[in-house]
């Protein structure tokens, strides 16, 4: 594949790949894109034969042909493999999807899912969709990832769920907590030139930060300029979720307008109307819609 500069894979199977097992890699020397959809055991065959030292772009997609669901699967390992694609100082646009269904469903830290990419330093564009991945994670998952990634322009974990918050069949479980809307200021200082955000679901109902001056300001001086921020459902199925008529009552009334507030002083250029139309394209809760609604009078006060 000595002057192959772009390869897009509809569907791959791993018989599919089997004379790769002769040959100790295939060198794609001009490949910058990758775009491929297999199942993770011919993905990884694929990734681990290719040698791609200037591939920019890849788009990997896991779909399970497999009805033996009750296999165990590890995602982690997985991405772990997929971080060894091309070097790492030139990938700069990574879109990762995983559709394999099992019931029950798998479960997986966030922080396990992006450390094994956080080794790589020019990502511009990141993109991870797992709805069929419950995943666990906390406030404290996002900085690493902000600070490893300086260069992004787009973050995208959508199509991407919390793991339920209690145990159903142990009614003396812990609370297991979710991120709350603080994990935006990490990205407001450590990622400049963020232009979109989407995140799945925050607590709405957590505290909200005053939030402090931001530790990297442009040289001229101007504001953050994210320009789309956008919020997951609550869970997948949309259980918590409230009814079409909610109405807002002065508990949700003020702290809609305290989210709005926080959120239009970490992006005051954000595009509030592109912005909730993403959050209800991503059935976002209908508080943190209200929330996004009241992001533009707020704005127009302050003008």
């Amino acid at each position: 594949m000595p002057c192959i500069e772009t390869l897009h894979i509809k569907y791959i199977r791993s018989e599919e790949l089997e004379p790769l097992h002769s040959r100790h890699r295939v060198h794609a020397p001009r490949l910058t894109l990758l775009s491929v959809t297999g199942n993770r055991s011919s993905l990884t065959q694929l990734v681990t034969a290719l040698d791609a030292p200037n591939l920019a772009t890849a788009s990997v997609r896991a779909i399970s042909d497999d009805p033996r669901t009750h296999q165990f699967v590890d995602f982690v390992s997985w991405i772990e493999t997929l971080a060894t694609l091309g070097s790492p100082s030139t990938l700069e646009d990574l879109e990762i999807a995983l559709y394999e269904p099992r019931e029950p469903p798998v479960v997986e830290h966030l922080a396990d899912l992006l450390a094994p990419l956080l080794v790589l330093p020019n990502v511009t564009r990141f993109s991870l969709s797992c709805s069929t991945v419950l995943l666990v994670g906390a406030n404290d998952d996002f900085p690493a990832a902000a600070r490893a990634w300086p260069k992004l322009r787009v973050f995208q974990l959508w199509r991407a769920y919390w793991a339920p918050r209690v145990d159903p069949d142990d009614e003396s479980s812990e609370l297991t907590p979710i991120p709350t809307p603080q994990v935006l200021a990490c990205f407001r200082d450590q990622c400049p030139a963020l232009e979109e955000l989407m995140l799945p679901y925050l607590d709405f109902d957590a505290d909200v930060p005053v939030p402090v001056p931001a530790r990297r300001v442009p040289r001229d001086g101007s504001c953050h300029g994210l320009a789309r921020l956008a919020l997951g459902a609550k869970d997948v199925l949309r259980e918590d979720d409230e009814d079409d008529d909610w109405e807002p009552d002065e508990r949700d009334d003020r702290k809609a307008t305290e989210c709005a507030r926080y959120i239009l002083d970490l992006f005051p250029n954000l595009d509030v109307d592109s912005s909730h139309a993403r959050c209800a394209s991503m059935l976002a809760t209908m508080r943190w819609r209200e929330a996004f609604e009241r992001i533009r009078p707020l704005s127009q006060q302050r003008d």
